[in-house]
């Protein structure tokens, strides 16, 4: 698959505005996520790629070819593309075999081929021995295989995936999520998926798009994402993530000294001096032997995963509560000491740069 670049991309519907200037480049064979929370524009920009919406303004190229911009529209049929949606859309009354079938059937392709790539389609799916079942025989795991192998059997150069796991229980969810990697490894196909769930984004994808209110807030891999978000809505989407208000008083080599609470640190960002946010994880905070960082009153413990989660009441500075992990219980309203071990350091209101190497970002913190 070539890459995907949108330039951009606008799109209304009435008087609300859904998608602000879309600006895309994707590498082929990436696995895309966009990601973000219900009503941002993922949909609307997974539509828009596969052709089953027009926006306002922008382009679209799939490599060298422009499929959508002024005067031009390329139809989803056309776009070598295929689609799974939440529903499976799966005829009840045609086997497995011939769910699969059918799309090539519509291609003409000749029978002793269409039945070599059914059969390799269903082996590669894990359901060859289910091929004279119809869909209300099997589980929802296999149904929306069904419907992955139909997209697949056309050999499509991308395949877009809209929220297709909504409707599974954690299980089969975790299963699903472990083909959907062992296929696009096996097909090099590129894979654009929505979901709301960074847990689904974050264990299949190469690449995140991170969207809110209709603009895509940073795009990176997993790991740039949860170690250098550029805007503080990124930071607390990613991993339940925490912002803490900070006064950068000097930059130097990729690190910011900082004052946060009356205490002095450096830490490792991209920001001038002035007003920003530290951006932590519950791992970059860790229960001091001495008076730490910061002081704190301990709200309440729940043991989860093998450690105590602790809520607690942070002491001078802008922030309702913090989460950590400590390895031992804690009486409520305990006074205790919290060191900051890690973290990454931004500008208020601003996108850091350099952490995109494979689109380019947009912010509206």
């Amino acid at each position: 698959m070539r890459n995907i670049r949108a330039s951009g991309l606008a799109k209304s519907f009435s008087s609300t505005r859904v998608l602000h200037d879309i600006d895309l480049d994707l590498p082929g064979g990436a696995f895309l996520a966009l990601l973000g929370p219900s009503g941002c524009g993922k949909t609307t920009l997974l539509r828009l790629i596969a052709g089953l919406e027009v926006p306002d303004s922008g382009s679209l190229h799939f490599g060298d070819r422009m499929i959508l911009g002024p005067g031009r529209f390329v139809p989803p049929e056309d776009r070598d593309l295929g689609m799974v949606f939440q529903s499976y859309a799966l005829w009840p009354n045609m086997t497995v075999r011939g769910n699969v079938d059918f799309a090539l059937k519509a291609r003409r392709l000749p029978h002793a081929e269409r039945a070599a790539r059914v059969d390799e389609m269903l082996q590669a799916v894990g359901l060859a021995h289910l091929a004279d079942r119809r869909p209300h025989q099997l589980s929802g795991g296999q149904r929306q295989r069904v419907a992955l192998a139909r997209s697949l059997a056309l050999r499509p150069s991308l395949l877009l995936l809209d929220e297709p796991l909504a409707n599974l229980d954690a299980h089969l969810r975790h299963r699903m999520l472990a083909e959907f990697r062992r296929l696009h490894a096996a097909t090099g196909t590129t894979f654009v998926l929505v979901t709301h769930d960074q847990d689904e984004a974050m264990a299949v994808a190469s690449h995140i798009a991170v969207m809110d209110a209709g603009r895509i807030q940073q795009v990176g891999t997993p790991e740039d994402l949860y170690r250098r978000p550029a805007t503080p809505i990124v930071a607390r989407f990613i991993d339940h993530g925490i912002t803490l208000p900070v006064a950068i008083t000097a930059t130097h080599e990729g690190r910011c000294d900082l004052v946060l609470g009356g205490t002095s640190l450096s830490l490792p960002g991209d920001a001038r001096p002035g007003r920003g946010w530290l951006c932590l994880h519950r791992p970059d905070l860790r229960l001091s032997a001495g008076a730490g960082h910061l002081r704190a009153e301990v709200l309440s413990q729940t043991f989860l995963h093998g450690r105590y989660l602790t809520h607690v009441l942070p002491r001078g500075i802008d922030i309702d509560s913090l989460s950590l992990a400590v390895d031992r219980p804690l009486p409520a309203h305990a006074q205790i000491g919290i060191d900051i071990t890690g973290g990454w350091v931004i500008g208020d209101g601003t996108c850091a740069q350099g952490h995109d190497a494979t689109a380019k970002e947009q912010a509206d913190a």
